[in-house]
């Protein structure tokens, strides 16, 4: 989790929600994510961007030599949202797309997902779907593959953007990339998000309805497993009948990233929202020379 303390309030991913609004908070905090439609979600928090994960440089490799697969690597981590909406322990996306990759391999059928964890995953309990179960799908145990630079990501048509504990900050980097993004819909959003848009900048999939199991007591067959199949046969589909609109969309994202995903646009961004913030409090100057006298008697500024 990356966080930082600014001014008294806390920038952080938000995942413990501090800016619940049923919480008597005297001042909005400043957050790198915000949340839609959980509870506590529709706080007031100020979004500011992350300065850690960010496009470095854009990179291009030739569309006709990329490879036709949803490709993603990266580490087991879990936000833990969907484990009530679909009836397991440990519905994570990274896991279950990791399963059906590792899957499809074994059955000599791997067309559509590349999908590798780097990390080995969490010890479990014998009740636990890790090892990925999809309902009633066998254990499967899942191999640990090396990690992969984003520039590395660029010889694939179809990039893969999977939460992790939160929204995971990729999507800004992998827009730096001449692929097409396959964004899995999520109620984890940054600063930028809402300038962006489906159809326009990335394609979405992860359905987040679910299905019944056929009467036998309960919704445990998760909706996801044809969801990103059918995202990337509609993205290949796309290509074929509208190559117009794939490239165009790849174009859209690269630039939005090229002009205002970069250091110093989110630096630009910072300044004008502390700037604002700091304006809604008369008192501000004189509680920042407290705040900076404070932490320099205790050796935490120079």
């Amino acid at each position: 989790m990356c966080s930082s303390t600014i001014t008294g309030d806390t920038g952080d991913d938000n995942i413990m929600r501090l800016g619940d609004p049923r919480r008597p908070l005297t001042v909005p905090p400043l957050s790198f994510v915000k949340t839609r439609g959980q509870p506590g979600g529709e706080d007031l928090d100020i979004l500011v961007p992350q300065l850690l994960y960010l496009p470095r440089a854009l990179y291009n490799s030739p569309w006709e030599t990329k490879k036709d697969i949803a490709f993603f690597r990266g580490k087991y981590t879990c936000s833990h949202m969907w484990e009530q909406l679909y009836g397991l322990r440990d519905a994570c996306p990274r896991n279950a797309l990791a399963y059906m990759s590792e899957r499809d391999r074994r059955a000599g059928n791997a067309t559509a997902l590349d999908v590798g964890l780097t990390q080995t995953l969490p010890e479990t309990r014998p009740e636990s779907s890790i090892p990925y179960r999809l309902g009633e799908h066998p254990q499967l145990d899942l191999p640990i593959v090396p990690k992969v630079s984003i520039g590395r990501h660029a010889p694939h048509k179809w990039l893969l953007n999977l939460e992790g504990m939160v929204c995971a900050y990729r999507l800004s980097q992998l827009m730096a990339v001449n692929s097409l993004i396959l964004h899995q819909r999520t109620p984890y959003f940054e600063y930028f998000y809402r300038s962006i848009r489906p159809g326009q900048h990335f394609l979405e999939f992860w359905n987040t309805t679910v299905r019944a199991d056929g009467g036998r007591g309960g919704s445990r067959l998760l909706g996801i497993e044809e969801d990103v199949y059918g995202a990337v046969e509609a993205a290949r589909a796309l290509e074929q009948t509208s190559p117009g609109r794939i490239h165009g969309m790849v174009r859209n994202s690269q630039q939005f990233a090229a002009k205002l995903l970069t250091l110093r646009m989110r630096m630009r961004y910072y300044r004008a929202a502390l700037l604002g913030y700091k304006a809604l409090f008369p008192d501000m100057d004189e509680y920042i020379t407290r705040y900076i006298a404070a932490a320099r008697k205790h050796g935490f500024l120079g």
